[in-house]
């Protein structure tokens, strides 16, 4: 299944894509690949549309940055129409707690850190962002050759949240970008 499957369609038959079908296409793609470029699935009124975000920064402030601008011409492209939901998957680096305390570096920084695949995926409409995380497990020679699922909630001790509705400031800023946008298209 890909994001292809929505497209020509007649707008009662389109269904948006779940989290979990995106999560099977990304992790089939790092398997394939050894990775995964961050990329972004968009889902509107009148269609989809799917970026790569080549080059993604390293600094949190810059991505979100990168995110609102991409929202930005997203929407004044005016392909989608009105944005229903978006998914991004990227890589990242994971830090636990330890007996309730995160470490005192950043992730890319702890020696205890995990590399994992994330994929959030936000229902504008709900205003609900919900993630799903894979640890990637690497040979000796740096190879990806597995995917394990990781449950937010059993990783950080937490019980009845909801496990995988998450806070994400990229995907927020993306919506405010793409908002932006539509805004301005009238004039």
């Amino acid at each position: 299944m890909s994001p292809e499957r929505m497209r020509g369609r007649p707008e009662r038959e389109r269904k948006p894509l779940t989290v979990e079908e995106i999560a099977k296409i990304a992790t089939e793609v790092a398997l394939e690949t050894g990775g995964h470029v961050p990329t972004l699935v968009i889902e509107g009124s009148k269609g989809s549309a799917v970026c790569y975000l080549e080059g993604f920064p390293y600094e949190q402030r810059e991505k979100r940055l990168l995110m609102a601008k991409t929202g930005f011409m997203v929407a004044r492209k005016g392909g989608v129409g009105f944005l229903e939901g978006v998914s991004l998957v990227s890589e990242a680096w994971l830090s636990v707690a330890e007996e309730g305390r995160l470490p005192d570096v950043p992730p890319s920084e702890d020696p205890n850190r995990r590399e994992v695949l994330i994929v959030n995926r936000c229902d504008v409409k709900a205003k609900k962002t919900v993630s799903v995380l894979f640890e990637m497990l690497r040979d000796g020679e740096g190879r990806l050759v597995d995917l394990g699922r990781i449950d937010p909630e059993e990783e950080a001790g937490v019980r009845g949240r909801g496990k995988a509705e998450t806070k994400s400031p990229l995907m927020d800023a993306f919506v405010e970008g793409f908002q932006r946008g539509m805004r301005g298209r009238g004039r």
